[in-house]
């Protein structure tokens, strides 16, 4: 039988090989947005997106390479980092999909390893453009209230029934590529001890929370 460190290790290197297949997807979308000759400030913010996908591919690769599993969690501010990640969310969306990030007012932030963060939203984010048979929007919140940080991701794609989320769910891990995205969020959640849930109709969308334990912010 394999190691559980073996199979730690095989784990790390099939999430990291799933985040540069969205990468590739990003900048093919991208590509394909810029063929249609926009206009600024689009023309900026598409080109802004590639460069923060070329960037991220090249580090994803060079700690690929590395096999480098030993990045520490830190203090991660979720609203500046979801505002980093914006133009690169932007371009996964592609035109027919309408983004929206309602960060809120509040500060809110968690102790993660901030790629394991980008990871995430990128994977949901992804998840919601498959949903989609017909142009929809997307709509990312960040609430922070009573040591609570919540991540909600909503869209208005194909939406599922209830015995499709329960199924969703519940499904046992997988070592394949098929399905682990979401087992991958899932994933993330437990090791923050937060909780997940998830909503959706068929026809009308799908509403994904991650309620997560915050930090406080640290006054000098």
């Amino acid at each position: 039988m394999p190691s559980l460190l073996a199979t730690a290790h095989n784990t790390d290197l099939r999430h990291r090989a799933h985040d540069l297949r969205n990468l590739f997807g990003a900048i093919a979308s991208a590509r394909h947005l810029l063929d249609s000759a926009p206009e600024e400030p689009r023309r900026s913010q598409i080109l802004a997106a590639l460069g923060d996908a070329a960037e991220r591919g090249d580090a994803l690769t060079t700690s690929l390479l590395a096999a480098d599993s030993g990045a520490r969690p830190e203090r991660l501010d979720l609203a500046a980092r979801l505002r980093r990640l914006e133009p690169l969310l932007r371009t996964i969306a592609d035109g027919d999909t309408r983004l929206t990030l309602d960060l809120g007012e509040r500060f809110a932030a968690i102790r993660v390893v901030p790629e394991q963060f980008d990871h995430i939203v990128i994977e949901l984010v992804a998840n919601a453009c498959h949903a989609f048979t017909r142009p929809g929007a997307i709509r990312i919140r960040l609430r922070a209230a009573r040591g609570r940080v919540r991540l909600i991701v909503a869209d208005t794609g194909a939406g599922m029934s209830r015995s499709d989320c329960h199924a969703l769910l519940t499904r046992p891990a997988t070592d394949g590529a098929n399905g682990t995205g979401f087992q991958q969020v899932c994933g993330f959640v437990e090791s923050l001890h937060g909780r997940l849930h998830l909503r959706s109709t068929p026809e009308r969308g799908t509403v994904i929370v991650l309620d997560l334990p915050s930090l406080l912010r640290l006054h000098r």
